[in-house]
């Protein structure tokens, strides 16, 4: 079924755009018409194809052909039908194509082309085209009468231009030859290109029958130096390019010698024998190629042109034919042309290399001049290396070198990331090619050359791997995929700080002069850097100058020692604005025992943990224990993560925080920042640091240098804390002491034990005067088997009450009993309030307790008792928080109190002893019993005062006041008894009315009355005398008389033992220095220091008397002897008591200055003299020792200040 007119022509359009996508070498639309089984025979020979693959090969391959240089004309196209979807187009047309600007018929052309329809689209399935045979007739299929005379006639032809063909053949192959070798010179680009050119020699001449060749060369002269480019290629070695010494080998140089002579003469010579094996050592010797022809060739043949300054030819295993070397001598000319052309752009190559090498001078230049910090230095390296890289030079690397002090080099090398790598310090002293490199530079030289390979490379490596930063390099060098070469080239241009130094795997003879000449504009570079350096250094050091001013004026206005928390805040503050990195900051106090430690929190802006540690904390690790211990002004202590984890839990176990941070990182944060790493610097009293995050082996060392002076203007702020602690001190010491003495006031002013209340009041208003907020505070006085307690507080003042010996009572009472100072128990929760409920059942206490429920107050859940304890009982403390820093206060308030008190007993003990002086002065009848009776209790507090703690030499005291009082006494009864025997001889005048004598009588009674007077008011002036030394100054400094007082009490002394032995005589020694004036002291404690010495003196030689007595000795007599000077001298006041009596024993001398120990039998001593004698002299700012003979006797020295 024929197609319809619309059909036929969808087909033939498809058909049309078919041939056009054809003819148009439109290979995508083209494809997209054919099915994958498309077959073809087309005109042209072996245009048949029978797959979709190949045809589309081939037509891709040869479009060019026939894109837009054929047309079909006069076309006319039919359409048959063979089944529904297929059809066959006919065509016949003609082909015409464009030759030389126009179009020529190419011939008359038929084409078969069947269509199948698919999916709606028409698509090519076979193709069939042909041109008609033009030599057959209309009617024939076949001409071959024309083709038998065409073949013939060719034939004839063939023959005439055979001989002529032959003949040129030779001619034309060589002018090809030729014309190829010219076609690759005129095609250089650059000189490297003349390799090239000896390849296409090369295989030019095998095309025209050389044979036994080894390579074709050209050899380039340069002047002024003693080498030679050679360029050669062959067919096993391919092209090489090798650097070849004139001076070597004697006959390249008679070859070169002639070859120089003139520009075009033509030379050939043969090397063989001896001179074959000389020149393989001096080729093996100048590092050429391996060719494995060589190693068994006999002979080499040269054959050379000279042209200009080279030489062009080739080598051969054997002597070539006359017609070859004709043939080799008509290549002249060509390699003239090569030669010339290589000139040329030699000549333009050097130009424009030296544009390139001026422009990348210029570059860094530039670069140089817009560096405005010298951390830029790195950045021009880089961009001078890169500029060497980019001008085409091989290097395998670049760098270069400081000279430094101590016969050092800082190297800094070219990184492959185009960077620089971490410099290196090199010993070039150690190292023979920088020390080379040093010897050329010191002898003017611009530049140094040394190429070396094998065992002195590898040994060259080798060292500079023992230096560990140059290890390190070559290690990334490795990483990076860089191996170590075998061979390398060093050229070195000198500048005037160093040198600039390029290395290279192979020589390269441009690299000398650049390396010189870069080096001239780097060290343009390096004088700049050096000059930014220093700009920068003195900015800098401004910069850390004006820090450290603002840290001094903030240590200045220090107004108190706990300031100095805030000087460690700003410290850190200071340190981050100059650009250090720091997270932590912190001082640390190093004392014997433990470390104070404050650091900042993690944004510096305030003090986050303060704490104390022990110090094996850091005696554990020993990079810190040895730095401690060292004088080194810093270390680095880097930790992992495990290591860092471990520390800080270590220090939150071990340590003791007065202070948390809340927001201090967990140990979570020290996983996530990989560790931590410590950076210290010693201070005079430890050290301050800071903390980075991760385990960093060398942290940046200009922070380590910025911290080492931050630790010189903290020791400023450390004596600044020391002095203002020193005065707080003071201060506080004022501040205590004039609580003391309100309490001691009021406790002196005390008429009656009832007054304790009141006392207890004023004690707890000091208390609180002193910052320590106590709940209340109380006395308790120890009875028989229970005490009496007063208590006050802020809110209530409560009476007397009695405390049984149970519960904390007991508890506080047997720690008093064991020697303790102090007594602290602390009640929390339910024990808190077991002991308020067994308070409630206290008379007195409870009823206060239960009114203050009442009240609407509630007990309190935790409180802390202190109990600070002296002779008579105790004082207590009650505060409901911890008050470390009270406990001295409160030992010291049980001090005063125990002499305030003591004095309070003694007061009215004297006062009851004069007030029967006076009774008995009144009454003379009774003064004799009365004045026993005041000896009787005078001598029984004589024993008391003996057994009593710290007051054994009250009791010597007494008996001399005893024996002062009995003189006047024993008058008062003498005249006494004379004067009731007057009064009765006066009775009976009287009654013998004898008035005169009566009067007689009477006067010489009124008379003893007047001495019964004089002597009962010198009793008394004893007593009242006593009793006002005992009053003045209550333990104040006043000017004293030392020579008076010694005097006094020796006096008092000797009569005090007197009175207990009444068989004791010695011998009193006095040397009183009259120069001496008045000493600020406190005489009754000074008083008791010089009574117990002398007690002591006494009885040692009363105790050697007695032994003597008891073991008589003809030969000695023994003369008790005690003894008391004083001398002064220009920084102290000495005063001496000594006795000979039977000394110290030397096992014991070191003992006897500690409390409760004592030589004298039990009962006799206490154990507490010297003790509070030595302890009196150190409040004095004095000392007191010891000189001790044994059988010789003692000498105890006290020496006072001056002044």
């Amino acid at each position: 079924m024929n197609p319809t007119t619309q059909k036929e022509a969808e087909i033939i359009a498809a058909y049309k755009q078919f041939w056009a996508a054809n003819l148009s070498s439109d290979m995508e639309t083209f494809a997209s018409f054919l099915v994958d089984d498309f077959s073809i025979i087309g005109s042209a020979k072996g245009e048949t194809f029978f797959s979709r693959k190949d045809s589309i090969a081939f037509y891709s391959a040869t479009g060019e052909e026939l894109k837009d240089k054929a047309e079909l004309r006069n076309r006319n196209i039919s359409v048959q039908a063979v089944e529904e979807h297929i059809v066959i187009l006919h065509e016949l047309c003609d082909l015409y194509v464009l030759m030389d600007n126009g179009w020529i018929f190419y011939g008359h052309t038929r084409i078969s082309c069947v269509m199948k329809q698919i999916e709606g689209e028409w698509k090519a399935v076979h193709q069939h085209a042909s041109f008609p045979d033009h030599r057959t007739e209309e009617g024939r299929q076949l001409a071959t009468e024309k083709i038998e005379q065409e073949n013939l006639a060719l034939k004839e032809a063939v023959q005439r231009r055979t001989a002529e063909l032959e003949h040129k053949n030779k001619e034309l192959e060589i002018e090809a030859a030729l014309e190829r070798i010219r076609a690759v010179a005129m095609g250089m680009n650059s000189p490297e290109d003349l390799i090239e050119i000896t390849k296409v020699q090369f295989t030019e001449l095998q095309q025209l029958g050389f044979r036994d060749m080894r390579n074709a060369l050209i050899g380039i002269f340069h002047d002024k130096k003693d080498h030679f480019t050679d360029y050669d290629y062959s067919d096993i070695c391919g092209g090489n390019i090798t650097e070849i010494p004139i001076h070597g080998n004697i006959i390249i140089e008679r070859a070169i010698k002639r070859m120089k002579s003139a520009s075009d003469v033509f030379t050939e010579f043969v090397v063989e024998g001896q001179d074959m094996l000389e020149w393989k050592a001096f080729r093996q010797k100048n590092g050429e190629y391996d060719d494995p022809r060589i190693k068994n060739a006999d002979s080499l043949y040269y054959y050379f042109y000279s042209v200009n300054n080279g030489i062009v030819g080739i080598s051969t295993f054997k002597r070539i034919s006359t017609a070859e070397l004709d043939i080799l001598k008509k290549f002249r000319n060509v390699f003239d042309l090569a030669y010339k052309r290589y000139l040329d752009i030699s000549k333009a190559a050097a130009q424009a290399q030296e544009v390139r090498i001026e422009m990348a001078l210029e570059r860094v230049r530039s670069r140089t001049m817009a560096m405005q910090h010298s951390n830029e230095l790195a950045d021009t390296a880089a961009v001078l290396f890169q500029q060497i890289k980019e001008l085409g030079f091989q290097t395998w690397s670049c760098g270069f070198f400081t000279w430094q002090k101590n016969d050092m080099v800082e190297a800094w090398m070219g990184a492959d990331s185009g960077g620089l790598l971490p410099p290196m310090q090199i010993p070039y002293k150690k190292e023979p090619t920088h020390h080379d490199i040093y010897n050329a530079s010191i002898t003017g030289a611009t530049s140094h050359v040394k190429i070396w390979q094998g065992e002195a490379l590898q040994e060259h490596y080798k060292f500079l791997r023992t230096i560990p930063s140059v290890e390190d390099a070559i290690q990334l060098l490795e990483h990076s995929g860089l191996t170590m070469p075998d061979k390398q080239c060093y050229y070195a241009g000198f500048f005037e700080q160093g040198y600039l130094l390029l290395i290279t795997k192979e020589p390269d003879n441009g690299l000398e002069e650049l390396s010189r000449r870069f080096a001239k504009v780097f060290e343009q570079t390096y004088t700049r850097f050096l000059d930014l350096q220093k700009a920068e250094s003195q900015t800098r050091e401004a910069q850390i100058e004006l820090s450290l001013e603002r840290i001094r004026a903030k240590v200045t206005a220090m107004k108190a020692s706990a300031d100095l928390l805030d000087i460690v805040v700003t410290m850190r503050n200071e340190f981050v604005s100059l650009g250090h990195e720091a997270n932590y900051f912190w001082h640390m106090r190093w004392l014997p025992d433990i470390y104070e430690k404050a650091m900042t929190s993690g944004d510096g802006s305030r003090i986050g943990n303060v704490m104390s540690l022990p110090r094996h904390i850091h005696g554990d690790i020993p990079l810190i224990a040895n730095w401690e211990n060292s004088s080194e002004p810093t270390v680095v202590y880097p930790m992992d993560t495990e290591a860092a984890i471990a520390y800080v839990i270590k220090m939150i176990d071990l340590g003791d925080f007065i202070q948390v941070d809340p927001n201090a990182p967990t140990l979570d944060d020290i996983r996530h920042i990989g560790g931590l790493t410590f950076i210290m610097a010693r201070t005079t009293h430890g050290e301050i640091g800071y903390s980075l995050p991760g385990s960093i082996d060398q942290p940046p060392a200009d922070g380590i240098a910025t911290l080492v002076r931050f630790a010189a203007v903290f020791d400023l702020a450390y004596r600044r804390f020391e002095d203002l602690k020193s005065s707080e001190r003071q201060i506080r010491e004022g501040q205590i002491e004039l609580a003391l003495e309100r309490v001691r006031a009021r406790t002196m002013a005390m008429q009656h034990s009832d007054e304790l209340a009141d006392a207890s009041f004023v004690l707890d208003s000091q208390v609180r005067s002193l910052g320590i907020q106590t709940r209340g505070c109380a006395f308790n006085i120890y009875g028989d088997n229970e005490s009496t307690e007063w208590f006050s507080s802020a809110a209530a003042m409560l009476p007397a009450y009695i405390t049984p010996r149970e519960d904390f009572f007991k508890r506080a009472y047997d720690a008093g009993q064991a020697g303790e100072a102090m007594y602290i128990e602390e009640f929390a929760g339910a024990v808190c309030k077991a002991h308020y409920d067994y308070l409630l059942t206290i008379p007195v206490m409870g009823d206060a307790l239960r009114d203050m429920i009442a009240a609407g107050l509630s007990f309190p859940e935790t409180q802390i008792d202190h109990a600070t304890f002296f002779k008579y009982g105790y004082l207590l403390f009650i505060t409901l928080e911890p008050v470390p820093d009270a406990h001295e206060v409160f030992i010291r308030f049980a001090k005063v109190f125990e002499q305030t008190y003591t004095r309070f007993l003694d007061l009215q003990k004297a006062e009851a002893q004069a007030l029967r002086a006076e009774q008995d002065l009144i009454e003379i009848k009774e003064a004799r019993k009365k004045a026993e009776a005041t000896l009787v209790e005078l001598r029984g507090t004589q024993k008391q005062l003996i057994q009593a703690e710290k007051m054994a030499s009250l009791g010597e005291l007494t008996a001399g006041i005893a024996h002062e009082i009995q003189n006047p006494l024993n008058f008062v009864n003498n005249f006494s008894e004379v004067s009731n025997e007057l009064l009765a001889e006066m009775n009976i005048e009287l009654d013998k009315g004898e008035i005169v004598e009566a009067k007689a009588i009477a006067s010489d009674i009124k008379s003893n009355l007047e001495k019964i007077n004089q002597h009962g008011k010198r009793a008394d002036a004893i007593v009242k005398g006593m009793l006002q030394h005992s009053q003045s100054a209550k333990g104040q400094k006043q000017p004293t008389d030392i020579n008076a007082l010694c005097d006094e009490y020796l006096r008092l002394s000797y009569h005090g033992i007197r009175a207990k032995d009444k068989s004791f005589n010695a011998t009193l020694k006095t040397d009183f220095d009259d120069s001496i004036g008045k000493l600020n002291l406190i005489p009754q404690d000074m008083g008791r220091v010089i009574m117990n010495l002398l007690t002591n003196a006494f009885y040692a030689v009363n105790e050697k008397a007695q032994h003597a007595a008891r073991n008589p000795s003809p030969q000695t007599v023994y003369q008790p002897t005690v003894s008391i000077s004083t001398k002064q001298y220009p920084d102290k006041i000495e005063i001496k008591v000594s006795d000979n009596g039977g000394g110290i024993a030397p096992n014991i001398v070191d003992k006897i200055f500690q409390p409760f120990f004592t030589t004298k039998p039990t009962g006799q001593g206490t154990g507490l003299g010297l003790s509070l004698s030595y302890d009196i002299a150190k409040a004095h700012d004095g000392e007191l020792t010891l000189e001790t003979h044994v059988d010789e006797g003692s000498t105890f020295t006290l020496n006072l200040p001056a002044h």
